[in-house]
């Protein structure tokens, strides 16, 4: 029996278009757990039972019913098939053979040939990982800059009281490369370049040439706001460039009718 039922697990994961991996990412269990189930070696649990129901769009019952046809499954029973289901995995919408899944990993719809449209969220998933590799790089640094400092000042202990301000420069690394990968020019470290560089020439200058470094080099320190006036008014200008151009568009958004099962688009009216 379990082995007729594992024949039937696979017939439904075949119907939907799931490879066995991408069955196992959306359980969040092992590509060989997927495997035992429909090999017959096991038998999934209520809890995932439920969830393959959920995501084939049928009951349990019908799920683990090998004596009834595929086919009769999704014959269309308003007071069955069409329903919405919500859990911590996500919201998975069923009108007889449309499904609409929203998860975590996006957005996944199935109409009733099997056709399939995602929008997946892989831009935010880069943009949090660059900001945790930014971070690494952030702290990396700064491990580094304290080896370095502690060295140097036990070679010369003048050195504590000059090179502080190389601390500054630990984040210079981790803000460029957030300015490269997230394409933001607001993300450059210029509040650590230009205050590293004041208090560098303010520390350096009067001890190895005797000249004042404070003075007028406080001068550099406008560039940090002369820099983000220029940066914040062209990322301005570009938001709503992009805004308007998209008014100029047609408004296309997904529309579920529940009465006819049909995925349209609607026009923007005028």
């Amino acid at each position: 029996m379990e082995e007729n039922i594992g024949k039937r697990l696979s017939e439904f994961r075949k119907r939907k278009g799931y490879s066995q991996e991408e069955l196992a990412s959306k359980l969040n269990v092992s590509r060989q757990s997927i495997i035992n189930w429909e090999n017959g070696d096991a038998t999934p649990s209520l809890y995932y039972l439920k969830d393959l129901a959920n995501l084939y769009g049928v009951s349990i019952d019908d799920l683990i019913n090998v004596i009834k046809p595929i086919d009769d499954c999704y014959k269309k029973d308003k007071e069955r098939t069409e329903h919405i289901h919500i859990n911590k995995k996500g919201v998975f919408i069923n009108a007889d053979d449309d499904h609409v899944t929203i998860s975590k990993d996006g957005i996944k719809i199935t109409d009733i040939s099997g056709d399939e449209f995602t929008l997946d969220n892989k831009k935010e998933k880069n943009k949090k990982f660059y900001k945790k590799l930014a971070s690494l790089i952030d702290g990396s640094m700064l491990i580094l800059v304290c080896i370095v400092y502690l060295v140097l000042g036990f070679i010369n202990n003048n050195y504590f009281s000059l090179l502080w301000p190389m601390f500054l420069g630990a984040f210079i690394p981790g803000g460029l490369f957030r300015c490269i990968a997230l394409k933001k020019a607001s993300q450059f470290p210029i509040v650590w370049i230009a205050t590293g560089i004041y208090f560098f020439i303010g520390m350096m200058f009067p001890y190895y040439l005797n000249i004042n470094g404070w003075h007028p080099y406080w001068a550099i320190l406008f560039i940090i706001p002369l820099y983000f006036i220029f940066v914040n008014s062209i990322e301005s200008l570009l938001k709503l460039r992009k805004h308007n151009d998209s008014n100029d568009k047609d408004d296309k958004v997904i529309d579920i009718t529940t009465d006819e099962h049909e995925l349209g688009e609607s026009e923007e009216k005028e």
